[in-house]
């Protein structure tokens, strides 16, 4: 008997600091384990293609990454096809990351119509 669904999570990120600007495209495959009632938690590992601008450091070039991704959370699934989530995902970088190093540390909140 399986305790868990097993979903793929596309979504779209944006970034904004006095250093760069990025925008992230990911794709996570996720295991979710129901809380209580429409509260849940979840899991997953995927990968994201982005890219980034550079405001401060000419010598740091601009340019397209790829990453790998992990990803924990809890979410709330609405009645209706929407589910808020705040989650933390661990990033490494696996090629041309930006910042100042290859692993990076997110915190978000999300929004999501689930089709």
């Amino acid at each position: 008997m399986r305790h868990y669904d097993v979903k793929l999570v596309l979504d779209l990120g944006f970034r904004d600091n006095k250093n760069y600007d990025a925008w992230k495209l990911s794709g996570i495959y996720q295991w979710v384990w129901n809380i209580d009632g429409n509260f849940n938690w979840y899991a997953g590992f995927g990968a994201g293609i982005g890219s980034w601008n550079n405001k401060t450091n000419v010598n740091i070039d601009d340019g397209l990454f790829v990453n790998a991704v992990g990803d924990i959370g809890i979410e709330y699934n609405f009645d209706i096809p929407l589910l808020i989530s705040l989650d933390f995902r661990p990033e490494f970088g696996i090629v041309n990351d930006f910042g100042d190093n290859d692993l990076d540390l997110d915190i978000a909140l999300g929004v999501r119509y689930q089709f």
